[in-house]
């Protein structure tokens, strides 16, 4: 029995066919490549749970303040007053960041379908690599999808050995 780190394969969509050739394991520097843009994505990711967090404190404060409003005495009542401002500014800065960082991450699946399109230009070579890369960006299939029908290619690749 041989070990087979690279597989010859076809991927076909809507009768085109592409010929592509799937390295089972990344090499060393392909890994410390993908593991970069994993860190960066989930550097991401990180900076938008901070600003959440901060959110969430911030609303909280402001629901006590409401409180203290209601029932507080005379005297608190103006510098809570004061504050509520403040917090309530601050909400409204936060919420349009969050935003703001909700429209660069679009959505997980989208940055999900990012991670996996950096590990197909490592893993994927041959002919067939940028045509297939362009039809499938076309025709707005997710790399998910694509990763699918190579394992299940991949698969049937090794059984016929």
């Amino acid at each position: 029995m041989a070990i087979i780190t690279k597989h010859n394969i076809n991927i076909s969509i809507n009768e085109k066919s592409f010929s592509i050739i799937v390295q089972e394991q990344m090499t060393t520097i392909q890994k410390d490549e993908f593991e970069k843009s994993k860190d960066e994505f989930s550097e991401k990711f990180k900076d938008r749970d901070a600003l959440q967090s901060k959110l969430s404190v911030k609303e909280e404060d402001f629901e006590i303040n409401k409180h203290i409003l209601a029932h507080g005495k005379v005297f608190n009542i103006v510098k809570v007053m004061f504050e509520q401002k403040s917090l309530n500014r601050e909400i409204f800065d936060a919420r349009e960041k969050i935003a703001k960082e909700d429209k660069k991450l679009n959505s997980l699946s989208k940055a999900m379908d990012w991670l996996l399109e950096k590990r197909y230009d490592l893993i994927v070579e041959g002919e067939g690599k940028e045509s297939l890369k362009q039809e499938i960006t076309s025709l707005n299939i997710s790399y998910e999808t694509l990763f699918n029908e190579i394992a299940k290619e991949v698969s049937k690749s090794l059984e016929k050995k």
